[in-house]
């Protein structure tokens, strides 16, 4: 009978920690939903729909070649069922060098007008499904790793974090590669632990799924065959002998993953012959000049065809060539041109909830203690890809912008972490409700942002009020708030336009704003202070504008004008008295007859 009680309590257990991760995955579902509804179209998106759509029509894949297409191919079916969305290819000129998804995109824009909200919309809603993905490939890696209640905290971190929250309603790679990376990794754990003919299918498909999100993938290459070499000659290895995977299985399972790849592109361009590529960066042209050009076109390698498609080679090429320019960046209220081998480690600190850091330096302390215990062959699997990938986004310094281009360590992060389970089942009461307490913080944390999610910072730097003064650009102002400034604009008593300076690639006309652009620095009276030369007014100011980055600014004709790093700073030395979200600042500069009678 005892027996009997403890087997029902055991399954009991196991039901309720299954609904609660259902309910976290259709929580997480919901509050995607409603934000990739209430947010404007952000950043990159604007190029990434268009060129999905592209893919479709066109069956080509130069534009946003920088990043793989499957993210916003995904993108463009909702878009193209529902949307009807008008296009117009003929301004694309295609040339080795060109970015054609900038011409695309604000033509898109124009073409669609207001309906342009509801197709990005409908476009992220489509990549909705990559979220769940995540959460599954967690919860699932976790529980088979640490056990049943590891697997539930895992999908809590990823539920109820706000990175996920606020990109994961983007339809741009970063979320839908960190999913899909975190797939691949599962699929090849189990191929190491349980050697099999389709596990090494498996896992060959989900490295080239991966590869089709994010090009950062391609560290699991390396990663995954130093792996393989560890576990053949590792004595500490829990893989027998007879078991362990062979030499052919990892051949086969990266020529699957080739397969994929080049499926994913219609096979355009595989297996040209390098010296074929004119290439634009100075890694592969060889021109230290900005010249094009391949530097492989008379050595014997020129002759090998790539067993790549075309434009995923020349999407690293442009990629390698934005790298190489040294850019304007911003860190702690630091602007320089060049960036710092830290900015992502420093910005995970500050962008991860304090709760998930807690969690993380009591994972480590315990892995420290128990180095040689039975996971350990498990935490390699997790910790390799996270350094991999923070080693190589660290290396390019010449600008830092986006803290994003790290997030796909973070499914391998809360994986780990769920080992913490390990240690509450050691029945340590202390550790346990530590632990919860830590969850439940990191979950009120997340949700008092939301739906402001991608604006999120910690309490460490005094949260997202305190934000812009420590990152800015897609880390907290990408243009995702005009929306919101809408809303806003609609509840004022006052039917002046007001003064806007927008750090987005949508014009604010098509979201019925009335605005003027505040005037720029150089425009300003010399030594004069802002509140005395500045007309009476509201002025809204994005919060990357205002810490110095240069920007197009588009006016209400749709014409642009450059704004320089100083455009806007002047705006610090008056206090802000409204926000819209946590991206721009609201100033109030009174008239001349309410000023002087307010002075003492």
């Amino acid at each position: 009978m005892t027996r009997s009680n403890g087997r029902l309590s055991l399954l009991l257990r196991i039901y309720w920690l299954q609904c609660a991760g259902c309910a976290l995955i259709v929580l997480q579902l919901v509050l995607l939903g409603y934000s990739a509804w209430s947010h404007s179209p952000a950043g990159d998106e604007i190029a990434y729909l268009p060129a999905g759509i592209s893919h479709w029509q066109l069956g080509r894949f130069d534009l946003a070649r920088v990043s793989p297409p499957l993210v916003r191919a995904c993108a463009a079916v909702p878009v193209m069922l529902f949307g009807k969305p008008a296009t117009d290819w003929k301004p694309i000129e295609e040339g080795f060098d060109g970015r054609p998804e900038w011409i695309a995109g604000p033509r898109f824009v124009e073409l669609n007008g207001a309906t342009t909200f509801w197709l990005f919309t409908l476009g992220r809603w489509g990549c909705l499904p990559f979220a769940v993905i995540g959460a599954l490939v967690c919860w699932r890696w976790a529980f088979e790793a640490y056990g049943k209640l590891a697997g539930a905290i895992a999908v809590w971190l990823w539920c109820l974090c706000p990175n996920i929250l606020g990109h994961g309603a983007l339809l741009t790679p970063d979320i839908g590669g960190a999913a899909m990376g975190a797939l691949a990794g599962y699929l090849y754990w189990r191929w190491l632990r349980l050697s099999g003919g389709w596990r090494a299918v498996g896992a060959g498909v989900g490295l080239g799924l991966a590869l089709l999100t994010r090009t950062t993938w391609i560290v699991l290459i390396p990663v995954w065959i130093c792996g393989w070499i560890t576990c053949r000659i590792s004595a500490s290895s829990q893989v027998a002998a007879k078991t362990a995977p062979s030499w052919w299985g990892l051949v086969g399972l990266l020529s699957i993953a080739l397969y994929v790849l080049n499926l994913g592109y219609g096979f355009t361009g595989s297996f040209q012959q390098l010296a074929d590529f004119t290439f634009v960066s100075q890694s592969l042209s060889g021109h230290s000049d900005s010249r094009a050009g391949n530097r492989f076109a008379e050595t014997w390698i020129g002759k090998l065809p790539m067993p790549i498609p075309r434009d995923y080679l020349a999407g690293i090429d442009l990629q390698r060539r934005d790298f190489e320019f040294r850019g304007w960046s911003f860190l702690a209220g630091e602007r320089k041109e060049g960036g710092w081998w830290y900015y992502y480690l420093y910005g995970l600190a500050v962008k991860l909830p304090l709760g998930v850091v807690s969690l993380l330096v009591i994972v480590v302390i315990y892995s420290i203690r128990n180095w040689r215990g039975a996971n350990s062959w498990t935490d390699l699997m997790l910790l390799a890809p996270m350094i991999a990938v923070l080693l190589a986004v660290s290396s390019q310094t010449n600008f830092s912008h986006h803290v994003r281009y790290a997030y796909g360590i973070l499914p391998f992060l809360f994986v780990w972490i769920s080992k913490v389970a390990q240690a509450i089942s050691r029945r340590r009461t202390s550790v346990a409700a530590t632990v919860a307490a830590l969850l439940v913080w990191q979950g009120v944390s997340s949700l008092t942002v939301y739906p402001h999610s991608l604006s999120y910072f910690n309490e460490l730097v005094g949260g997202p009020l305190n934000g812009h003064e420590r990152l800015v650009d897609s880390n907290i102002d990408w243009g995702q708030d005009l929306l919101a400034l809408r809303r806003w604009n609609q509840k004022r008593h006052d039917s002046r336009p007001i003064y806007l300076a927008y750090y987005g690639r949508v014009n604010p006309a098509l979201a019925g704003i009335e605005f003027e652009l505040p005037p720029l620095y150089d425009d300003m009276p010399d030594d004069s202070p802002a509140a005395d030369a500045l007309a009476p007014g509201l002025y809204v100011i994005s919060a990357t504008l205002l810490q110095g980055q240069p920007h197009d600014l588009i006016l209400v004709d749709g014409t642009k004008r450059y704004a320089q790093p100083e455009s806007f700073t002047y705006f610090k030395q008056l206090e802000p008295v409204d926000r819209v979200g946590y991206s721009m600042l609201i100033y109030r500069v009174p008239d001349e007859r309410k000023r002087r009678n307010s002075s003492p």
